[in-house]
């Protein structure tokens, strides 16, 4: 299929032919900010796992674009809406703003950030993704949480850690498996990576069309099942080691990480 790695971003999100203006309720609400206490006062505790992005790019992680359309999307934010949802606020640990990120893409101010200091998940320096290429994705991982607020890592090697509003309904809290739902493919190095009969089982015997591309179907801890259509071809594959992804997604612009001596097993 042509261009197929951009299958799992949909219709090409509608957000892109909206232009706004509106900023984060939030944002727009100080007084509402004053009266909830600042992270720095409020009593944080760990997470075991969490990710969260912005809200108006939650219904592209399910539906009929994507491999797995089952359940339905939990919510369909409309394109009369869209524009609402397009400026996504973070803050400090005093609850002043640290950026107002505006995430349509032909806002003037789009992605108005450093994007060598600000590196979360996605968009990260690593891969050097083009800021055409962001549209609109911001995914960060949530570290600890408190009654009022998410802390959440703003760069993945220095784990600089930012705050936001867990009431704050532009952003989305989800896991690994929607957002590789979303992607529809994943890549691997053959070379380091190979696909297997089970979570650190033996290779299984397919002639792949590509063997780098496969197709995302789900997630047993560290373990990706991909290929669910081809009975023949339906595997495994380890997608993480600790913290480091071991395969190429819509998170790292289709590239294949580094993996420097990094194995699949």
């Amino acid at each position: 299929m042509k261009n197929s790695k951009f299958y799992g971003i949909g219709v090409v999100f509608l957000s892109c032919f909206l232009i706004s203006g509106v900023v984060s309720v939030f944002a727009q609400n100080p007084e509402m900010i004053k009266r909830l206490r600042p992270p720095d006062k409020e009593k944080f505790s760990g997470v075991e796992s969490g990710l969260i992005i912005p809200r108006l790019i939650r219904q592209q992680t399910c539906g009929i674009l994507t491999p797995n359309p089952e359940p339905p999307c939990r919510e369909i934010i409309s394109v009369k809406e869209q524009g609402k949802y397009s400026t996504v606020s973070i803050y400090n640990s005093d609850a002043s703003i640290w950026s107002e990120l505006k995430i349509e893409p032909r806002d003037p101010k789009y992605f108005d950030v450093d994007l060598s200091s600000f590196s979360p998940v996605f968009p990260n320096s690593e891969f050097k993704v083009d800021i055409g290429k962001l549209y609109g994705l911001i995914v960060m991982r949530i570290t600890r949480e408190s009654p009022d607020w998410y802390e959440v890592e703003i760069n993945e090697k220095t784990r600089q850690t930012k705050f936001i509003l867990k009431a704050d309904p532009m952003w989305a809290h989800v896991d690994w498996y929607e957002l590789f739902n979303m992607s529809f493919h994943v890549y691997i190095d053959p070379s380091r990576t190979t696909v297997l009969d089970a979570p650190n089982g033996k290779p299984i015997e397919c002639k792949f069309d590509d063997p780098k591309r496969h197709i995302f179907s789900r997630l047993d801890g560290d373990w990706m099942l991909v290929n669910k259509d081809s009975p023949r071809c339906e595997g495994w594959i380890r997608w993480r080691n600790g913290r480091k992804m071991l395969v190429g997604s819509r998170l790292t612009d289709w590239k294949i990480p580094s993996l420097d001596d990094v194995h699949q097993r």
